[in-house]
């Protein structure tokens, strides 16, 4: 359940503090979901927590994520029709390794996808917000 929201200037300094080099560069729909409190970071550590048990969209293998396998994704995808490359999730089975996306983040409700309906709008104000099919447009374009 969302708590206070908190401003982006604290989410990176969260980041920072958990070890993140760069938390300019962190997946802005995870860090909507830091900033609605869905993902609570207050160390290291708080990136291993697991955030979703699912299955793997091409052979139904078990994955777990946690919270590090979120930090580098792309806001949409656009490639899930040629391997779904931007997707921050590979299943961990070596004869399938089928990359899939995480999405639903920032409203803490995450989920894999195979990129087709994810869709994180960067025209939205401050970490933008999920809006779906990555073919919708949203914000008037």
């Amino acid at each position: 359940k969302a708590t206070k929201r908190i401003t982006a200037k604290k989410v990176h300094e969260m980041l920072k503090d958990a070890g993140v080099e760069d938390p300019e560069k962190v997946n802005p729909c995870l860090k909507r979901g830091i900033q609605r409190g869905f993902y609570k970071i207050d160390g290291a550590e708080s990136l291993d927590k697991v955030i979703l048990t699912s299955s793997c969209l091409c052979c139904d293998t078990k994955i777990m994520v946690v919270l590090r396998d979120c930090l580098e994704q792309a806001v949409h995808g656009g490639d899930y029709e040629d391997g779904s490359d931007g997707g921050a999730i590979e299943c961990p089975d070596d004869d399938c390794g089928g990359r899939q996306y995480i999405t639903g983040l920032c409203d803490g409700r995450a989920q894999l996808d195979c990129g087709k309906f994810h869709n994180h709008c960067m025209e939205c104000p401050g970490f933008g917000k999920c809006v779906g099919d990555y073919r919708t447009a949203h914000c008037g374009r």
